[in-house]
């Protein structure tokens, strides 16, 4: 029993000698070599990879064995893989023109435009020619757009109607008071260039307009909806009312964008950017006064008309690293909108599945922390890229607002896309959902449209009573309940056009 047990151990040694020896054949530096030209030669890309790659992992790691890897995953269209495997090469010859024109355009089709920009600078004459690099213009595109805002209903009223208790009494009146708010269509228009320095910094700079009118109606204390002869002569003396109110406002915004993108090495980059925006308010009112009872009601329109000017600003900057088909972003902005100074964090995630843009899954999250009140929230965005052919694509977004603050707070909304997108509503942003199309009409024009849907809420005041004693000649206001919440919605759509890939003999 012994003796047969030794034999089966020795024979499983011998065995497993003999495995590793023929291993050992099958992995050399002419047996590796051979096998994976064949198959490269052959097209046989489903073959080649993991050869190649288990060749790499016993040691058997250079030039050529790269390439192949890095061509078979390229004719896959597994760019983002194929791009680690040139970089990989360049590390073994870095005056390779093939490995580098290999390269450009994996950056090129994962949108690392600036990271493509940077290595064109690399290449030889010859290489820079074929692939036209060398006649590259600073300006990269210019893009046109314009569109509308357009509120579901043109009235959002808020109506507290108060009984009307005791009216002959010589205690109190109690009235009603009306708030109403009608928003016009917004108009939109943004003029936008890009353009790089050396081919290494890429600046992004964009000119936009808005403005939009709206009507806000106060009814006050409308006490002089009563008839006259209701309220006995003794009280009129005690009676008073807040006058009825009407303000219309042209609110135009003035805006300046500006991004620089910075690539570093090892897939990182930082980007700053600022932002200004100027706020023109022309105010025109009128009230109606109606006297002081017990003279007889008259009631005169009283005219206003005003203007304001305001500059707001802010800044921002984002540092970004790429894994692979992963992008991570972390964005640090400061801004003071309507004098309310505040700062947000968001942290962003871009993810290519498929290993190019065919497919592109993305996620930001936002936290913002008001400096005055100390008040803090967050919101989440995500969105889906398809391209389902080569010269089309569309991008759906949905953004999540969370947790209510108070009326006329600058901090109910986000700030997005690193200090461009600016939403100064006091107005709360609940959601919005978001479809953008872009279409590539030859190779220097896109065309694109954005249609979104965004809704809102206003916020008016509790419910007021006016309260008079007789004989004390003085009011009491109380506030009863809490603030309401009207939701209305925009229908937001915008189109625009993009110039691109300028050449130094048509710039």
């Amino acid at each position: 029993m012994y003796k047969s047990n030794f034999y089966r151990i020795v024979f499983i040694l011998f065995m497993l000698i003999s495995f590793h020896a023929k291993s050992q054949e099958t992995f050399n530096s002419a047996t590796v070599e051979e096998k994976s030209l064949k198959l490269y030669n052959d097209k046989n890309w489903k073959e080649l990879i993991p050869f190649a790659k288990e060749a790499i992992s016993k040691g058997f790691d250079y030039y050529y064995l790269r390439m192949r890897i890095g061509i078979a995953y390229f004719e896959q269209k597994k760019y983002v893989k194929a791009a680690s495997q040139f970089e990989k090469a360049l590390t073994f010859d870095s005056s390779d023109d093939l490995a580098k024109e290999y390269l450009y355009y994996c950056y090129i089709y994962t949108e690392k435009y600036d990271e493509a920009r940077v290595l064109s600078k690399k290449f030889s004459p010859e290489l820079a020619t074929k692939t036209g690099t060398d006649m590259l213009s600073a300006l990269s595109f210019i893009q046109l757009s314009g569109g509308v805002k357009m509120p579901n209903e043109s009235n959002l009223v808020n109506t507290h109607q108060d009984d009307l208790l005791n009216i002959n009494s010589k205690d109190s009146i109690k009235v009603s008071n009306n708030d109403s708010t009608h928003y016009s269509t917004g108009i939109y228009f943004q003029g936008a260039f890009g353009h790089y320095i050396k081919n290494r910094i890429s600046l992004f700079h964009a000119l936009t307009y808005y403005s939009q009118e709206n009507s806000h109606i106060k009814g006050g204390f409308r006490a002089f909806d009563l008839p006259y002869s209701m309220i006995q002569p003794a009280l009129r003396h005690h009676f008073s009312a807040h006058d009825p109110s009407k303000t219309d406002d042209v609110n135009k915004q003035y805006q300046y964008y500006l991004n620089a993108n910075i690539p570093l090495k090892h897939g990182w980059n930082i980007s700053p950017a600022v932002h200004f925006l100027s706020s023109h308010i022309s105010h025109t009112g009128y009230h109606y006064d109606f006297g002081t009872p017990p003279k007889p009601w008259s009631p005169v329109r009283v005219n206003e008309n005003s203007s304001s000017a305001s500059t707001y600003f802010v800044g921002s900057y984002l540092i970004g690293k790429s894994i692979g088909g992963l992008k991570i972003s972390f964005v640090n902005t400061f801004s003071n909108i309507s004098n309310v100074k505040r700062y947000q964090n968001n942290l962003s995630f871009q993810y290519y599945p498929l290993g190019n843009n065919r497919l592109i899954l993305g996620c930001d999250g936002y936290f913002l922390k008001n400096l005055d009140t100390a008040l803090t929230r967050f919101a989440f965005n995500g969105n889906l890229t398809v391209r389902p052919f080569k010269t089309f694509s569309i991008t759906a977004g949905y953004l999540v607002n969370t947790k209510d603050y108070e009326q006329q707070n600058q901090s109910n909304n986000v700030i997005e896309g690193n200090g461009y997108l600016i939403n100064n509503s006091s107005d709360k942003t609940h959601s919005r959902f978001s479809l953008t199309g872009n279409v590539e009409i030859g190779k220097h024009l896109d065309v694109f449209v954005a249609y979104s849907y965004e809704v809102k809420s206003a916020i008016y005041p509790a419910s007021t009573t006016v309260a008079e004693t007789q004989g004390s000649g003085q009011n009491q206001t109380t506030t009863t309940g809490t603030n309401t919440e009207i939701p209305y919605f925009y229908n937001n759509i915008f189109f625009g056009i993009t110039f691109k890939n300028f050449s130094k003999t048509n710039s």
